[in-house]
């Protein structure tokens, strides 16, 4: 019995060894290793276990292992521990010996270049690959300057230098806008034709994250799309009626606008065809989307004629590759400003791009003050200098400006009208400003004699890193360089802005923008340099120092205003006391289609303004009135404040009684004969106040106005 157990026990561990050994043959680890590279493999084992050391040599004779990587992490020595996952390994090998030669890849945007090998010894087999990028193919490689046939070549008795030509599925030219997000660049190719009954734009755009809008973005302006704004050459300044602005998303969701009273609204679309499609590598060469829109001229109240070579585009790119990352990029090539029509490239006849040089009488260039968004809010009123259009681009410097002075002469202009910025002065320095702005004028006068260029003097911002005299000082090296130069002029401003030193706080809607009483004093110095100024009012209304009447104003028994937008009239008489300032007003218009037009009066100095306003909405019956601040970040609805009069009427003849009262540090406000509420004087912070009238598009007619001083009610 004793012997039989034994022989059982003998076959047991036999079954297991055989079996165990068995399983560990067929499976050899459990992670597995992939080698990539064209010269065998450099571990002899496909699968190890975690912990393993795993050795790597070179397979190829005569050549050693230079570098190896496990996951894209180079290894120490020639060994790595199997890590517990499936690994790949990449390597480079150097042949061994004196007489091996170098092998240097030359990658490029369009492509990188790989081989196996760092060097060879002459006459060895080099194998290439490459990894072009989503937007293009590789054509053929070229060694040492000779394009070979295939992907290998046999090296010859010399170091070599390894170069792919590659080639882009898209075809060339028109214009590139290119939009980094979160570090993926898309890129959009523009293109544009003429065709009998409309104009057709297309884009099309690489990306390889194509993001279309989802429940995190409820509008497609949001996902990855295309813009573009479309116009009429000749067209100068702010966007006209001629301006169409079409957007397509991704997915060929699409908005067709128009540019009407001061917007961009909803266009009719009767006509137009859109249509877009996803692209990818294998089908089109690359990945991302194409975008065609077809406008008949209908659609751009123009005939074929009056479009035909003649029209201008302004492409942008919107790359998103998240709800939470986003970037819009607008084309900025041939000095083009979406904001300015009258820089927009044109398309020719033929389909291509022309920088638009469209020819002017009056120039605008520079920096901020005179930037397309700016010139937007003022450049109309410039009308009375004839033909003008501005160039000037936010952020510019006086470097850029120097290094494209052709740019302020190639549109034959008579007079340039040139602005810096104070962070010129900044950066550079009183005299290294000072300087710069003095090669510009002289590199000006070089390429243009016959040309007169006033210079805008330099405005100080509200930031607290200004130094108001920095500004000073520079301003007077400017006036005093003109005034010693023929065809220089210098334009004062600085004074409205800053007198006795002290920024005037009401001119600015922002710390680096001026509000609109800003830009209508600079609006009027320019005006006034050419002798072209004509001012508003009468002995008792119009300008008052700093502040500048706008509107269609008519004197009379009453006043009369007959223009909608931003409307302003002021007393002549400034208020150093206690005064009493009424009006009765009713409204004879509504302009704009204003949701919330307003009219009544106001109090200003250069620190602050009150507008004691009736607040009308588009039915013009609200019956509300209130007050709102405007300092230097613009008219503070958030804080204002509105009160209900009972039988409140200002339409069909019908007039609403206004009354400010201010007696000692107390400003009454009145409506009827209500009294509504008060402010304290203090708010004014001592200054004199200047008095108005004021109407936001609403027509209107004010009789019985009346100021007294000394504050009687």
């Amino acid at each position: 019995m004793k012997r039989k157990r034994i022989a059982i026990g003998c076959l047991l561990v036999c079954l297991l060894l055989v079996f165990g050994l068995s399983a560990c043959a067929s499976s050899g680890g459990e992670y597995s290793i992939t080698v990539e590279g064209d010269y065998g493999r450099i571990v002899s084992r496909e699968r190890a276990d975690a912990g393993e050391k795993i050795t790597v040599r070179s397979a190829k004779g005569g050549y050693s292992v230079a570098s190896a990587y496990v996951d894209g992490e180079a290894i120490e020595g020639d060994c790595f521990i199997m890590p517990a996952r499936d690994v790949t390994l990449t390597y480079a090998l150097v042949a061994d010996g004196e007489g091996a030669h170098t092998i240097t890849l030359i990658s490029k945007e369009e492509g990188a270049l790989a081989c196996d090998l760092l060097s060879a010894n002459a006459g060895e087999e080099v194998i290439l690959r490459n990894v072009p990028s989503y937007n293009s193919e590789l054509l053929c490689y070229v060694v040492n300057g000779e394009a070979i046939e295939g992907d290998r070549f046999s090296m010859p008795d010399c170091d070599v230098t390894v170069e792919g030509v590659f080639a882009s599925p898209i075809a060339e030219g028109g214009l590139i806008v290119e939009a980094v997000s979160a570090y993926q660049t898309a890129r959009s190719h523009w293109y544009a034709s003429y065709g009998d009954s409309g104009f057709t734009v297309r884009a099309v755009v690489e990306d390889n994250i194509v993001y279309n809008v989802d429940e995190y973005l409820s509008s497609i302006a949001y996902g990855d799309n295309v813009e573009f704004i479309l116009g009429r050459n000749g067209d100068k300044g702010g966007y006209g009626k001629y301006n169409r602005r079409v957007l397509v998303s991704a997915k060929g969701e699409y908005w067709f606008q128009k540019y009407e009273g001061g917007a961009w609204v909803s266009a009719s679309a009767t006509g137009v065809k859109v249509q877009s499609i996803l692209c990818d590598l294998d089908t089109h060469g690359f990945v991302g989307y194409e975008a065609e829109v077809f406008i008949p001229y209908s659609a751009l109240s123009l005939t074929r004629g009056e479009a035909y070579g003649n029209l201008t585009v302004a492409p942008a790119l919107r790359n998103t590759v998240s709800a939470l990352t986003t970037n819009w990029v607008s084309y900025s090539g041939m000095n083009c400003s979406w904001e300015n029509v009258g820089t927009h490239p044109v398309v020719s006849g033929d389909g291509t791009f022309v920088k638009n040089t469209a020819p002017t009488e009056y120039l605008f260039a520079g920096a901020d003050l005179l930037a397309a968004d700016a010139w937007s809010d003022f450049g109309a009123d410039t009308e009375a200098l004839g033909d003008s259009i501005s160039i000037a681009r936010r952020g510019s410097t006086l470097t850029y400006w120097t290094e494209n002075v052709d740019l302020l002469m190639e549109r034959g202009a008579n007079e340039v009208i040139f602005c810096c910025s104070y962070d010129d002065v900044a950066e550079q320095g009183v005299i290294g400003a000072f300087s710069a702005l003095r090669s510009l004028i002289e590199k000006f006068g070089e390429g243009a004699p016959d040309m007169t260029l006033r210079i805008l003097s330099v405005l100080p911002t509200l930031s607290d890193s200004c130094d108001v005299r920095e500004a000073e000082a520079f301003n007077s090296m400017v006036q005093a360089y003109a005034s010693a130069r023929e065809k220089v002029e210098y334009i004062d401003v600085y004074g409205q802005f800053c007198p006795n030193g002290v920024r005037n706080m009401c001119l600015y809607s922002a710390p680096s923008k001026l509000s609109f009483e800003g830009y209508r004093v600079v609006r009027r110095a320019i005006l006034a340099a050419y002798g072209k100024y004509t001012e508003i009012g009468n002995g008792e209304w119009g300008d008052c120092g700093q502040f500048v009447a706008q509107g269609d104003w008519q004197f009379g028994s009453e006043l009369t205003l007959k223009s909608g937008g931003t409307s302003l009239l002021y007393s002549r008489t400034v208020q150093e006391g206690d005064f009493t300032f009424e009006a009765e007003i009713t409204v004879d218009a509504l302009y704009n289609n204003d949701a919330y037009p307003k009219f009544g009066l106001l109090l200003a100095n250069s620190q602050t303004s009150r507008f004691f306003y009736v607040c009308g909405e588009n039915n013009l019956t609200c019956n509300d009135v209130g007050i709102v601040t405007k300092a230097e970040n613009d008219y503070e609805w958030s804080g204002s404040k509105e009160y209900p009069v009972d039988g409140l009427r200002y339409t069909d003849g019908q007039f609403v009684a206004m009354k400010i009262v201010r007696q000692g540090n107390s400003v009454d406000l009145y409506a009827n004969g209500t009294k509504i509420t008060s402010l304290s004087a203090d708010v004014f912070k001592g200054e004199p106040l200047v008095l108005g009238i004021f109407s936001f598009n609403l027509g209107l007619t004010a009789r019985n106005v009346r100021i007294e001083a000394g504050g009687a009610v």
